[in-house]
């Protein structure tokens, strides 16, 4: 099993970075889909593409030929490789620009079906700041979200459905694609000379068009070599954050498909704070990668002068195999993850950051040989092999590739970990049997004391020595009473900590919340986070949107919606079946339903990138019993609830009057507890 805490803060800023990871497709198979108009009638003529999406190239191929419905509005698509598709309607003077998106898996697809809405053409003006209309503004992504859910329109998918992308005209007026009527878009802008922009608005919903003013920016170029020598790059991609008061937000991302000819490549940034510079290729590293401490006060600014250039070295991948075995019996570890990383080149041309020393090059694949033997990605030079399993602590090594080995073998071993144990006892030194026990921000599950208070916790993994803060807080509370009990326990600890007594106390229902508030720590740092809120769940008081037009699982009351659970509350789960952090906080829901099943009401909502069939056959996999809606192909459920649910997985708790009390902000590690007793304050309370 995928350890799905790997190394803990690692995997959420991987994840981020990586986006959504998919697997090569295995099988091929048949997509059967209809087109039809809001009134449900066929769509006769309409022409429909599929394209896969390429997870390392982040990129939309197209996997099918021009297909046209026929006069039943059905089409029909052979041959469909497994994984993420999505069936685009080309757009036309009587038919908008839409899309499904869908999965095949094993080569099993499920029934398309596309809602053409009416089409509308809408139109926008850019212009500068001084207001001067802008000519040559080039469409550079679409996102679109309607009845049939929201998809990204890429570079390469808006080449291929467009032929080209929209420009502004000497006029400074862009006209998109024919849409439907009501949907939401929001369209990414660049121009030479300014910072790209994004304009977001409803189709429909203004007789004008719309502004886009763009910012001035700063001219930069890029210059490439390998060797020394420069190099030519074709569809690389950059990644730049910009960071905003406390929160993080994409502001230059994704420009995807750029090229640099004759080692050289000419931008225009926005002038402010970044927290992340990160250009990609498949084939190729590309450092450095500039990733300034966003708890210090480095931050990563181009400034105004024209002409800055800044110099990225490439790297050509290449494979090595790593073996990883227990440090004791020697064992080959099949189930264990390896990255390789390389040093950083460069980086420290971006004065007043402080350049990471190691850059990230790539994940192993396991092979079917040899039991515990990965082919990774690494480059020639040094590299560092970065292992890690749950149950394990994790291990660094540092170790040189050179040119002439045909396919280098490395093996790393791994230390296994002890577990924590320990007693819980009362305020008198009684032990206390069902109190539940955590070790608060680390990677462990929550567990339950024995009929003599007794617990056991086992780590999930331990970072190598010098490489992490392990003085955590260890947490017990009583899930019915109002008593817990926070200590500090250090991971690291000689002789282990086996013999850990929490004596807890009396308190009321919200004290252990602001107990753990010196225990949210700076992210690589370890140290404490001043500006920290006890849990990072934001409270309101609103009443929710609904969770009709789905399909239900799981649902023995017959729930049809929140209307049917008024009286107690309601938690809701915002979940995929490809999301592996949703998996990774399956554990503590199934706990919740257990502990509080008889007084709050669990539902899972589902989006609508899986069929029903889909769903009900991954739900016995996940060990959760609670009802589950599925969000229809339409994805009426997953718009409505946008923009409180915008990543996942999500969280919200809904009180006995109807009315939403928290909703998951940032999830973190620390959720799978603090949700639980968001639960736990909230029934108690009640």
């Amino acid at each position: 099993m995928r350890n799905w805490l790997r190394t803990g803060v690692l995997t959420l800023i991987w994840a981020g970075l990586l986006g959504v990871i998919l697997l090569n497709a295995a099988s091929a198979g048949t997509v059967n889909g209809e087109v039809i108009d809001q009134d449900g009638k066929p769509v006769a003529g309409a022409t429909v593409r599929l394209f896969r999406w390429d997870g390392d190239r982040r990129q939309n191929f197209p996997c099918s030929p021009l297909l046209r419905t026929d006069a039943n509005g059905t089409f029909r698509a052979d041959d469909v490789p497994d994984g993420s598709i999505t069936a685009h309607l080309l757009p036309s003077e009587t038919q908008p620009l839409c899309s499904h998106f869908f999965r095949v898996e094993d080569g099993a697809a499920p029934a398309v079906r596309i809602i053409a809405g009416e089409p509308r053409v809408e139109q926008f003006l850019v212009r500068a700041p001084s207001g001067q209309p802008l000519k040559g503004a080039v469409v550079r992504e679409i996102e679109v979200t309607d009845q049939n859910g929201p998809v990204w329109f890429m570079p390469t998918t808006l080449q291929e459905i467009l032929k080209q992308s929209p420009q502004s005209d000497a006029n400074g007026i862009v006209t998109l694609p024919p849409m439907s009527r009501g949907a939401r878009v929001s369209v990414r802008v660049s121009h030479p000379g300014f910072a790209p922009g994004a304009w977001k608005g409803t189709i429909g919903d203004s007789a004008g068009p719309h502004e886009l003013v763009l910012e001035a920016g700063t001219s930069v170029e890029f210059l490439f070599v390998e060797n020394g020598q420069p190099a030519d790059i074709d569809q690389f991609s950059l990644r730049l954050f910009a960071e905003e008061s406390t929160e993080t937000r994409h502001y230059d991302e994704s420009e995807i498909g750029l090229s640099a000819s004759s080692g050289r490549k000419g931008l225009c940034l926005a002038v402010r704070d970044y927290s992340l510079l990160w250009l990609r290729k498949p084939d190729v590293v590309i450092t450095p990668w500039v990733s300034p401490n966003l708890n210090t006060s480095e931050r990563l600014r181009f400034d105004n002068q024209s002409g800055t250039q800044f110099t990225f070295h490439v790297f050509r991948k290449r494979p090595i195999r790593v073996r990883v075995v227990d440090a004791e019996t020697r064992e080959a570890l099949s189930d264990a993850d390896v990255g390789t990383e390389m040093p950083n080149h460069g980086a420290e041309q971006f004065g007043g950051v402080t350049p990471k020393k190691w850059h990230f090059v790539a994940w192993g694949e396991r092979t079917a040989d040899d039991a515990g033997v990965l082919q990774v990605d690494a480059v020639n030079g040094p590299v560092r092999l970065k292992a890690s399993l749950e149950g394990y602590q994790d291990s660094v090594a540092e170790v040189v590739v050179n040119a002439d080995d045909q396919l280098p073998e490395f093996e790393i071993r791994l230390q296994r970990l002890r577990p924590i144990r320990g007693i819980v006892t009362d305020e008198s030194g009684q032990p206390v049997s069902g109190a539940i026990v955590h070790c608060f921000n680390w990677g462990s599950r929550l567990v339950e004391t024995d009929a003599d208070g007794r617990f056991e916790v086992n780590l999930a993994t331990l970072p190598p020595a010098g490489e992490g803060d392990t003085q955590k807080a260890i947490v017990a509370f009583h899930p019915n009473l109002p008593l817990h009990a926070v200590s500090p326990i250090n991971l690291r600890a000689e002789h282990g900590n086996q013999n850990v007594v929490l004596a807890m106390h009396q308190a009321a229902p919200d004290e252990l919340l602001k107990d753990l508030a010196p225990w949210f720590r700076y992210e690589g740092t370890g140290k404490p986070d001043p500006a920290a809120i006890p849990v990072p769940l934001r409270e309101i008081s609103a009443s929710p949107p609904e969770i009709t037009d789905g399909e239900w699982l799981n649902n023995p009351r017959n729930l049809s919606s929140l209307g049917d659970c008024r009286g107690r509350p309601v938690l809701l789960h915002f979940w995929f079946v490809g999301c592996g952090s949703c998996h990774a906080r399956f554990p503590v829901l199934q706990l919740i339903h257990r502990l509080y099943g008889d007084r709050i009401t669990v539902i899972g909502v589902h989006t609508n990138g899986n069929s029903l069939d889909e769903v009900a056959r991954h739900l016995p996999t996940t060990g959760l019993q609670h009802p589950m809606v599925i969000d229809r192909p339409e994805g009426l459920i997953t718009q409505r609830w946008k923009p409180l649910v915008t990543s996942y997985p999500s969280y919200v708790l809904i009180d006995s009057d109807g009315m939403i009390r928290h909703a998951s902000k940032l999830p973190g590690l620390p959720l799978s507890l603090l949700l639980i007793e968001v639960v736990r304050t909230a029934v108690l309370k009640d």
